[in-house]
């Protein structure tokens, strides 16, 4: 007997387009990371005085 699922001809166009999503969510998540990590650092810096606005 054949017990493999039948071929869904939609599912791979819908799976790509969740790896797209899933790629952009990443890279906006690694950016959103540096982005608060140059803000702590700038936090730092105002703290000991070593950068004046």
């Amino acid at each position: 007997m054949d017990n493999t699922a039948p071929h869904n001809p939609d599912s791979a166009p819908a799976t790509i387009h969740l790896e797209v999503d899933m790629a952009t969510w990443m890279q906006l998540r690694d950016e959103l990371r540096h982005l608060h990590a140059q803000l702590e650092y700038l936090k730092v810096l105002l703290k000991v005085g070593a950068l004046r606005l």
